[in-house]
């Protein structure tokens, strides 16, 4: 499994695109101003936090793990599915990610 490149990630705006690039100032991606239309800079700063974002989603896996291990939590279907469901679609998710 590779890993991705830490951040974080910043957008630079310039003439075509929105360029994110690497703590380091090395460029990741290009979301290019005409093929997104008036949503180039909204996809650039999205995808910009995908580190924080992913940080943030291991974090609520580990936590919602734990509180239903210890029978603390459960959204008792009022967002909709159980804890336990809720913990496995942050798990395949994450696994899509990390590959």
């Amino acid at each position: 499994m590779s890993q991705h490149t830490p951040g974080p990630w910043t957008v630079v705006d310039n003439d075509k695109s929105f360029d994110i690039h690497s703590p380091r100032g090395n460029p990741l991606a290009e979301v290019g101003r005409l093929a997104c239309g008036g949503g180039a800079e909204a996809n650039a700063r999205l995808i910009a936090k995908a580190p924080e974002m992913l940080d943030v989603l291991k974090d609520c896996a580990s936590m919602l793990a734990e509180y239903i291990a210890y029978g603390r939590f459960s959204t008792g279907g009022k967002l909709g599915h159980t804890d336990t469901t809720m913990l496995e679609q942050i798990r395949a998710l994450l696994r899509e990610i990390e590959g």
